[in-house]
């Protein structure tokens, strides 16, 4: 399906990554000669004790150029001019319907993952430490998410599973100390980004389609990234990663690493921040994120998913203040996925507090209004007959005891 797109050198092994943060990154362009001068009076000056003689730049040498002041307001047109002189091995037009292709293809995917989980204080020595275990699936618009921590607080769930159909969450939250929360509430953006965990390795393959979770987030998806883009571009130039030859693709922010031969699958991801002077020129930026995919493996239709990857992020010293260890243990891509997995998470005969009807229910088949209400309605009852019960209770034992007391003070009082 995909033969026409591998008939060119290059390789490269691994990794994919985090971080997509807006500010600037800078990208690339092909020209000629020491100094290569483009339309509306743009300036590069490259080293050519550095680069042995012309190439097509890499996005070091445009940020040089953007980083002047002649260039200040300039950027836009800069990096489209620059985009616009790329000859790379396959157009970005043509790269993009391939890995939409690739994307579309995904109708069911299932994986399980750990990811080490490690936090450095500004010394580099490790201050925290945890490994989480995650489920992932989707079917269709039909999302799973699931994770659990080994060393939780008695305040924080241990075991957290979701689930999300395009209208509702249902959410399952075990404590260690046993007890059960379930609930069905709205969707919440800041829970719907669960479903798009930057160790998911769909989401670190970069084809993980996020509008299935009402957001059009490029960031893990590179079809979405690039379809109609003009400041995200392809690079002529190839680039080593781990000793294999990859085609580089950037936007403002990031560097994606494709594998030729892994049918363009992306292999490693950089994240950049930008410094600002007070003018609002560029004058610096640094590595703020890498992301390393390792071991992929093919599922077919040109998906490779990787078995291990590296996520570390940076401080503006180069320090690594965080740093998440992926080893993925099982894939499934187009299995297909029962509907039931979707929902049957949570035992039936639990108490479910669903803030869409505004009731709490025994989980299980779900009620209808009327059934709910007669439940409700016969708790009220059962709970009103027990209060009646224990207070005419309490007064008749009142009663005994006060009939009892005057007894008493009758007879005291005939002595």
């Amino acid at each position: 399906m995909f033969e026409k797109y591998f008939k060119t050198s290059g390789v490269a092994s691994g990794l994919a990554g985090d971080c997509c943060i807006v500010l600037f990154l800078c990208l690339v362009s092909s020209f000629f000669g020491n100094v290569a001068a483009f339309s509306y009076g743009y300036q590069i000056e490259l080293n050519e004790s550095e680069v042995g003689g012309s190439f097509p730049p890499n996005d070091h040498d445009l940020f040089n150029a953007l980083s002047k002041p002649e260039n200040l307001g300039k950027e836009v047109e800069l990096i489209v001019d620059v985009f616009g002189k790329q000859k790379p091995m396959i157009s970005k037009e043509s790269l993009w319907r391939l890995i939409e292709t690739k994307q579309n293809s995904v109708r069911s995917f299932r994986s399980k993952y750990t990811v080490l989980e490690e936090i450095f204080d500004g010394d580099q020595n490790l201050d925290v430490s945890k490994n989480i275990s995650y489920e992932f699936a989707f079917l269709k618009n039909k999302l799973y998410f699931a994770y659990e921590i080994d060393n939780a607080g008695n305040s924080e769930p241990s075991v957290v599973k979701r689930s999300y159909d395009g209208e509702r969450i249902i959410s399952l939250l075990t404590y260690p100390d046993g007890h059960l929360h379930a609930g069905i509430g709205d969707p919440d953006p800041g829970i719907l980004m669960d479903f798009f965990h930057p160790g998911m390795p769909l989401t670190l393959a970069r084809l993980f389609d996020t509008r299935l979770c009402g957001t059009e987030f490029s960031g893990f998806s590179l079809m979405l990234l690039m379809q109609g883009d003009n400041l995200c571009g392809v690079f002529e130039k190839m680039e080593m990663v781990d000793g294999r030859e990859c085609l580089v693709v950037a936007d403002l922010s990031s560097r994606y690493y494709l594998d030729p031969q892994k049918d363009f699958s992306v292999v490693q991801v950089e994240g950049y921040l930008h410094e600002y002077s007070g003018t609002g020129a560029l004058v610096g930026r640094w590595l703020a994120s890498r992301s390393k995919l390792f071991d992929l493996k093919d599922h077919g239709n040109g998906i490779w998913i990787p078995s291990r990857a590296m996520i570390e992020v940076f401080d503006m010293a180069g320090n690594v203040t965080l740093r998440n260890t992926v080893d993925v243990s099982f894939v499934e891509v187009n299995k297909g996925i029962d509907d039931s997995f979707f929902t049957g998470f949570i035992p039936g005969g639990i108490p479910v507090a669903d803030a869409m009807l505004g009731l709490s229910y025994l989980y299980g088949e779900r009620p209808s209004i009327n059934d709910t209400l007669k439940s409700v309605v016969k708790s009220k009852r059962v709970w009103t007959f027990q209060i009646i019960s224990v207070t005419l209770g309490t007064i008749m034992i009142i009663v005994a005891l006060l009939m009892k007391y005057l007894a008493y003070r009758k007879r005291k009082l005939s002595e």
